[in-house]
């Protein structure tokens, strides 16, 4: 209707001109909008015009047009979401409508990446890195992630739908230990409804070393077992993960070719073991070590080769008991303690007089079998000898003796004896009666005891002797004299004789006393009052009994002599007028004092016998009873 109502009012105009003039008419583009694929018309298409700036739309049936153009060259350019825009240049001529068909090209519908890099780098720490996944398009998208690549661990989310418009973050994480050496470059393909888009993914990798390791020498052999040890030598980059052994009756084994691989725990230590079992008695084994790490698998450059054999036993010895010096006897006492592999066939007893006996020499077999102790009769022993004695197993790799042998010795053991406190002394009659003791009666049993005496000290058998009865053990002895020296100290020791020798006790004397328990001797006798300067002197010139090695009491042993005073005898407690009568002891009390007169001075306690009670002073005089360490 507009084209008739168009036309109609140019032959108006036409015929109302007057017939001189000539009139310019205008031109027009009609022209329409075509899809590419199916060639179907296009409706809401933006269509712009240039020059002039003009724009319209199709309409629903992909038509447009532009009228009252003045002649020359315009250009048209589509565009429609969804699409990609489209152009053409179309010539306008005077009066004429000039058509203009153009073709638009519907996007495909796929999700888009940003960015489409995704740099991991050199940096150790960094292993979690995301982009965004985007749609443009016109419709909700379902999509997926495809890859098919070891160091890449995970990527999350690997598919799902996306909403028209929206973005998604997809985060990927890299596991550092499986890349190579340097760069390292793969692809991620998201996969959407209508085509497919892609992400590069790079990551430098750190320099991978294998771990260097050693085999160790295989110790433990036994039949059928043997324990292996290996040896790290550098962890390799990265370190190990997993270490352990191969195994094999060839040369050179492998994780391949091995009987059975044995791994170890991965620890802090760089040595490490592995008990091997299921072997064949008597076979040759060839043993390398190896270690895992991701670059690959590192073996020892060396192999160590065993040969399975018999397990020795274990065997040990104990003292032996019911020693018969006399009767040459004793029971020996061993024991095993490993039966071995196979189990050992014999166990005994090795004796002789050198110090490592062996079956060559003189054995005593016991019976029995299996591990525990074992006992034997020694006998036929010689007198005065030292035996030495071996525990001993023979298995079929040959005899094992223990580690340590004992002594069986047939040497005499020395009674022992001691000498009591003299009783009943006359010394003017030369009587007394003599007092010892048997403590141990030796072996063989002492055969003789009684007592020596001298008017010197350490009497021996070879200046007086006195004979008493008797043999028994651990039992005081006494014998009643009237054969001592009249009018004379003298000196008295008792003695045993076994076949050993002959024992003397302590000494005692009418001038001193020993006091064992307290482990001095006294003598009986004070030796003056004196200041206490020449009290120590006089102690130390003093050579009764023999000895010069008498001094002044420390106040201990002051107070020991005051506890044994009437069993000692001798002590001074009151003067003829009363009053206390002090001991000088050799220790010192407060220190030192001053005196313009006579200079420095010393405090030293001293004794009163008659109460026990301790004093100190410097000067002045007291008594003086002497002491000496007994040895």
């Amino acid at each position: 209707m507009k084209r008739i109502f168009y036309l109609f009012f140019v032959a108006v105009a036409f015929f109302a001109c007057s017939k001189d003039s000539v009139e310019i008419l205008p031109g027009g583009i009609t022209g329409s909008v075509s899809d590419k694929t199916t060639g179907e018309p296009v409706a809401t298409v933006n269509v712009s015009l240039s020059p002039g700036g003009q724009s319209t739309v199709t309409g629903s049936d992909g038509t447009f047009g532009f009228a009252e153009l003045d002649a020359g060259t315009y250009t048209v350019a589509i565009r429609k979401e969804g699409y990609l825009a489209n152009e053409g240049k179309f010539s306008v001529v005077q009066g004429k409508q000039t058509p203009a068909h153009l073709l638009i090209e519907r996007i495909p519908a796929v999700v888009t990446t940003d960015p489409t890099i995704v740099d991991f780098g050199s940096d150790a720490s960094v292993n979690t890195l995301s982009f965004k996944i985007v749609n443009s398009s016109y419709e909700d998208l379902a999509w997926e992630i495809e890859h098919n690549c070891p160091w890449v661990q995970e990527v999350k989310p690997k598919s799902g739908t996306l909403e028209y418009g929206k973005t998604g973050t997809i985060v990927v994480v890299i596991d550092r230990d499986l890349l190579d050496a340097g760069e390292n470059k793969t692809i991620l393909v998201v996969k959407s409804s209508d085509g497919s888009s892609q992400v590069e993914v790079k990551a430098v990798g750190a320099e991978r070393k294998l771990p260097a390791l050693n085999t160790l020498v295989v110790t433990e052999i036994a039949p059928t077992s043997a324990t292996l040890q290996g040896e790290i030598i550098e962890i390799g980059i990265p370190a190990y993960t997993e270490r352990g052994f191969v195994y094999n009756t060839e040369p050179m084994p492998t994780l391949e070719n091995t009987l059975k691989p044995l791994t170890a725990p991965v620890t802090d230590s760089a040595i490490y073991f592995c008990r091997l079992e299921g072997l064949t008695f008597g076979n040759t084994y060839y043993v390398r070590a190896y270690a895992k790490n991701n670059k690959g698998i590192a073996y020892a450059t060396n192999e160590v080769s065993f040969t399975t054999k018999a397990a020795s036993p274990e065997v040990s010895i104990q003292l032996a008991t019911d020693v018969d010096v006399v009767n040459g006897f004793a029971v020996l006492h061993g024991s095993i303690d490993k039966a071995g592999e196979p189990a050992y066939m014999e166990r005994g007893f090795v004796y002789a007089l050198q110090t490592t006996p062996t079956v060559e020499d003189s054995k005593i077999e016991v019976a029995g079998m299996g591990i525990g102790e074992f006992m034997a009769n020694l006998s036929n022993l010689i007198l005065d000898k030292i035996y030495y004695v071996r525990a001993y197993a023979v298995h079929e790799g040959g005899v094992v003796y223990s580690d340590s042998s004992i002594t069986v010795s047939t040497h005499a053991v020395l009674p022992q004896v001691t000498t009591q406190e003299l009783l009943d002394v006359g010394i003017a009659a030369g009587t007394a009666t003599l007092r010892g003791t048997i403590v141990s009666a030796g072996i063989p049993a002492y055969t003789e005891r009684g007592f020596v005496y001298s008017t010197t000290n350490n009497p021996t058998i070879y200046d007086n002797k006195i004979v008493a009865n008797g043999t028994e053990v651990e039992t005081s002895f006494s014998v009643y004299t009237d054969e001592l020296p009249k009018g004379k100290d003298y000196f008295v020791r008792a003695y045993a004789i076994n076949r050993g020798g002959v024992v003397y006790g302590t000494e005692v004397s009418t001038e001193w006393m020993a006091l064992p328990a307290e482990g001095i001797g006294v003598q009986k006798a004070n030796i003056g009052k004196y200041d206490w300067d020449v009290a120590n002197e006089a102690c130390k010139n003093s050579t009764i009994g023999g000895y010069t090695d008498w001094r002044l009491p420390t106040i201990e042993e002051l107070m020991k002599l005051y506890i044994n005073e009437e069993k000692i005898g001798g002590f001074q407690k009151r003067d003829m007028w009363g009053y206390e009568v002090c001991y000088w002891s050799s220790t010192s009390s407060v220190g030192i004092g001053e005196d313009p007169h006579i200079g420095s001075y010393y405090y030293y306690y001293n004794m009163c016998f008659a109460n026990g009670k301790k004093y100190t002073r410097s000067s002045g005089t007291a008594y003086v009873r002497c002491v000496r360490t007994l040895k």
